[in-house]
């Protein structure tokens, strides 16, 4: 911890090792039951689940009207916190009433003669309402204080955790186990808005405001289209193995980017606590922006890069150890997934430059120039060489939409410049 506060600050990295002892219990606890509930269900049913997960992330972005891009930044410099966190909650819940029931209708048309696969969609779904409530997380955010959020995550997990033994033990169906996603989310929601009522809901009392919207969907538009469209790349190969092969390629697939992205809770815990800091640092001293960006990038380049080393060398045993026999077709796709994370979390770690610097506007053509990348690539690889093949599309997509469309750029290039540098972050450390 001392080593990772000396790249930060020392208050960031207690914040961040909040977020991350938040998610290694989440890991400790749901491990053993998820992977129960994988061989239970079976690589189809368990493609299922994950085949309407990645078909109602196709709508979050819509849901979150790109406000999260922005919303820790206008909380470090706006003293009406409770109506920008009361406005943007108001906001995406009326654009997840709309989702849900264009994910239902989309699901159908699809699927006519799978009524199954609809119910899991249509009760998968409903946890976008729920998820409007998140943006109270990035008022902790911005306050370096995300060890409130952190328990209030313990809890739900703790309870989802026990509601999924329950339906182990009683062998429910498939929908039972699309409503545990539900509880989470709704007890989660619950549990920040009596957070936040305690820690600021009498001085912040959060409060809609129709100009204080406007204010915020004017600085996040951009973030929308660019969200659609990520979520395009980051979710279509899962609905395209299905079009194209069937639900079991996706539980193979599913099973690969579980155990791809069972650890990046410590990247996504990195820049959430990073990225208050660094802002700060804009306006009054740019060249330690820039300083602190390249180490952020070079944290998770080298975390990343590290961690995909380890799991290439054990794709095998991990398949079989976690998930068993039925899941080995898995190892392949693995093999190649675990090597995107790291520029998958370079575009992440991307908004903390954007922002800032007011070039919101070119994450939509990066993100379109990655969604059309991706579609033509898994049309391409998934029927040559199944799973493998949008594995395959996946990476590539990566490494072009968050490494090399930038340089395209003549706006943006210097924040790949930036990248390039955090190849030899520690020179910046001083």
């Amino acid at each position: 911890m001392r080593r990772f506060g000396n790249l930060f600050g020392g208050r960031m990295a207690r914040n961040a090792f909040w977020l991350i002892g938040a998610r290694v219990y989440h890991v400790a606890v749901n491990l053993v039951v998820s992977l129960l509930m994988a061989q239970y269900l079976g690589p189809a049913n368990y493609g299922l689940i994950n085949y309407a997960a990645s078909f109602t992330a196709l709508f979050t972005s819509v849901c979150t009207l790109g406000i999260n891009g922005i919303l820790v930044n206008e909380l470090i410099h706006d003293e009406r916190k409770g109506v920008l966190i009361g406005s943007s909650i108001g906001l995406r819940l009326c654009s997840s009433l709309c989702s849900v029931i264009t994910i239902v209708a989309l699901a159908y048309a699809l699927n006519p003669d799978e009524p199954t696969t609809v119910w899991v969609v249509l009760i998968y779904s409903t946890t976008l309402i729920f998820q409007s409530f998140d943006s109270i997380n990035c008022w902790y955010q911005a306050n370096l204080e995300s060890k409130v959020t952190a328990k209030i995550s313990a809890v739900g997990y703790t309870v989802v955790a026990l509601y999924k033994i329950w339906l182990l033990l009683t062998r429910k169906n498939v929908c039972w186990f699309a409503a545990s996603h539900v509880v989470e989310y709704a007890l989660v929601a619950a549990l920040l808005l009596i957070a936040y009522r305690r820690h600021a809901g009498r001085e912040q009392k959060l409060r809609f405001s129709l100009d204080a919207g406007r204010k915020l969907l004017s600085k996040s538009y951009h973030f929308i289209l660019s969200g659609m469209m990520v979520a395009v790349y980051g979710q279509m190969d899962r609905v395209m193995l299905k079009a194209m092969i069937d639900e079991t390629s996706v539980g193979y697939y599913s099973a690969a980017v579980s155990v791809t992205s069972m650890w990046t809770f410590i990247l996504s815990a990195i820049i959430d606590s990073a990225k208050p800091v660094i802002l700060e640092k804009h306006s009054r001293d740019p060249q330690a922006f820039e300083r602190y960006l390249v180490r952020l990038y070079g944290a998770v380049l080298y975390i990343s890069f590290a961690a995909a080393a380890g799991i290439s060398l054990l794709a095998k045993p991990i398949i079989f150890l976690l998930y068993g026999g039925a899941y080995l077709e898995a190892r392949g796709a693995l093999c190649i997934l675990c090597w995107e994370t790291a520029f998958a979390y370079l575009g992440v770690a991307r908004s903390v430059w954007m922002v800032p610097n007011g070039k919101q506007k070119y994450e939509k053509y990066i993100a379109g120039s990655g969604a059309v990348c991706n579609l033509i690539l898994n049309a391409v690889m998934i029927p040559l060489w199944g799973v493998n093949g949008a594995a395959l599309a996946t990476l590539a997509t990566q490494i072009f939409t968050n490494f090399i469309v930038g340089f395209f750029f003549r706006e943006i290039r210097e924040n790949n410049i930036l990248i390039l540098k955090a190849f030899r972050f520690w020179r910046y450390l001083k």
